[in-house]
């Protein structure tokens, strides 16, 4: 059994109101994913697709509209917000305002055992110590505050404090998109050490492709709403199978001298999510597209050992 398992999970949102005719986002149109023990998934995809949505339905900050989320077995409703926060720990993309900023290092990364409880003040700080030390800050930070460190230590006591009650899961969402590029891969490898050692598995929301081909394991690629095609990422980036996971490869920006803009074949801008299109929701934008396509929306299928959601796969 996968470690989490998610069955045709929907999520709306009401817009506007008053004098005003309320629209529905729908955020989530029917996501099915399996994410197995110990491994690094990532979710992938433009602004806007429902990546942020998934990642705050799976630490429990939202529910769905429709569909279940199991987590070791359980529905995650099941779970009290305590046993939740032992399980599963998310780290932010800006560490700077998700840290409070009139607390130190020592009690931000301490909070998740004040609130569990059960331990000493020198137990704590044992602990404090020790993921510190697993994440590369100085102990003569403990006693700093967030203003005082680089924005590279703030994500290291981010993830600290996410990993000191010792979870099974962690969801990253863009763990190193507020960082500075040289700093990004520091985090990127401190996170594949971490996963190694605590043995993790890793939930990683980001629309850097560069990100995903150096730490994952899998690729599930989401468009409006929709997971269009899931596989491993060797395979993915070898040969993708949807035509929007191709543009989106074809979209990264490679540092080489005299490389010219990428070419994309999209036909036109990303669509409304209060107005998605019939049938398959890429179908205004792909090259692919036919009668087929405008109709009917494609399910899941099975190809070369991945699943895609297309009529015509590449």
């Amino acid at each position: 059994m996968s470690l989490i398992d998610i069955h045709g999970v929907t999520r709306a949102y009401h817009l506007g109101g008053g004098l005003r005719r309320r629209a529905v986002l729908q955020a989530l149109r029917g996501i099915d994913l399996a994410v197995e023990e110990g491994e690094i998934l990532s979710l992938v995809g433009e602004s806007g697709c429902g990546k942020s949505t998934l990642a705050r339905l799976l630490i429990g900050i939202e529910e769905p509209s429709a569909g279940t989320i199991t987590v070791a077995g359980r529905p995650i409703s099941s779970y009290g917000r305590l046993e939740r926060a032992r399980l599963i720990q998310p780290v932010f993309q800006d560490p700077y305002s998700s840290l409070n900023p009139r607390k130190t290092v020592a009690a931000i990364v301490a909070a998740p055992l004040d609130v569990q409880g059960g331990e000493t003040s020198r137990s704590r700080m044992a602990a404090v110590h020790q993921i510190m030390d697993a994440v590369g800050l100085p102990r003569y930070l403990a006693n700093a505050y967030p203003s005082q460190l680089s924005g590279g230590q703030r994500q290291r006591v981010a993830i600290a404090r996410a990993l000191v009650g010792r979870p099974k899961i962690l969801v990253c969402d863009e763990p190193t998109s507020a960082l500075d590029v040289s700093v990004q891969a520091q985090i990127l490898n401190l996170l594949a050490d971490l996963h190694r050692a605590f043995k993790l598995t890793v939930v990683l929301i980001t629309h850097n492709l560069a990100v995903v081909s150096h730490l994952t394991d899998r690729v599930a690629v989401m468009y409006l709403g929709r997971i269009v095609e899931v596989g491993t990422t060797d395979g993915i980036f070898a040969a993708p199978h949807h035509p929007y996971t191709r543009e989106l490869l074809r979209a990264v920006l490679r540092p080489e001298p005299g490389m010219q803009l990428p070419s994309l074949q999209l036909k036109s801008d990303f669509p409304s999510p209060t107005a998605p299109p019939p049938g398959c929701g890429f179908n205004p934008r792909c090259a692919r597209t036919t009668e087929l396509c405008r109709r009917t929306m494609p399910d899941m299928s099975p190809l070369d050992g991945r699943a895609v959601a297309c009529h015509h796969p590449l």
